[in-house]
């Protein structure tokens, strides 16, 4: 394998392995037996993008990786009875699409992630975290750079919160479903390091969390 894929995330200045190591990214690419080379600073991130090879191997982000492996769906084995169906998933692909087409251009099926429900890939993402994290422009033209982006949103057929927005989307509770759909955006576009402040994630959240609790 002449791969060597490299990752970055912006949890914390200083990241603890195990916290990349639980990274839906990790997650999605660890099957494939690639060397993976963690970088806690982005302008190691923006150095290895420049460099593209070193000692013979490629240098690859693990999303750009991702973003190339999954341009078509993965298939859902018949009979799992722990995941979506190819048709329900379809359907709520169509779904996600018409509601947030505003900020994703496209949504694929991703059967390679295990514990979390999504992610979003986009090329070249390295880039892209850099010049959102140094544009400040970004700050009052959100939607315009989304556009720009070109996000791909993964789901995961088989974790809960999927299924559950498949199942709300089904019962027509349109508001429940919509506001779940646009938390696990946003939570996919903290995880990416595309949101400058996490913190601005949270209203939606505390929305969510009200409209679930209504009943109680």
């Amino acid at each position: 394998m002449n791969i060597k894929l490299f990752c970055f995330f912006l949890y914390t200045p200083s990241p603890p392995r195990e916290l990349c190591e639980n990274s839906p990214y990790y997650e999605a690419i660890r099957q494939k037996g690639y060397e993976v080379l963690f970088v806690y600073e982005s302008h190691d991130e923006v150095l290895l993008m420049q460099l593209a090879e070193f000692d013979k191997k490629k240098l690859k982000s693990v999303e750009s990786e991702l973003e190339t492996d999954t341009k078509k769906d993965d298939v859902i084995l018949e009979g799992d009875t722990r995941s979506l169906t190819q048709d329900e998933a379809n359907t709520l692909k169509q779904w996600i699409l018409k509601q947030f087409g505003d900020k994703i251009k496209n949504v694929k099926i991703n059967t390679k992630l295990d514990q979390h429900p999504c992610i979003i890939t986009t090329n070249k993402m390295g880039a892209v975290r850099h010049f959102l994290k140094t544009n400040l422009l970004q700050r009052n033209k959100q939607q315009e750079i989304y556009k720009v982006l070109q996000l791909n949103f993964d789901i995961n057929p088989k974790h809960i919160l999927i299924k559950k927005l498949y199942t709300l989307h089904k019962s027509n509770n349109t508001q429940l479903a919509t506001m779940l759909g646009q938390q696990l955006i946003d939570n996919a576009l903290v995880t990416a390091g595309l949101v400058e402040d996490p913190r601005l994630v949270l209203t939606g959240l505390n929305k969510l969390l009200e409209k679930v609790l209504e009943k109680y």
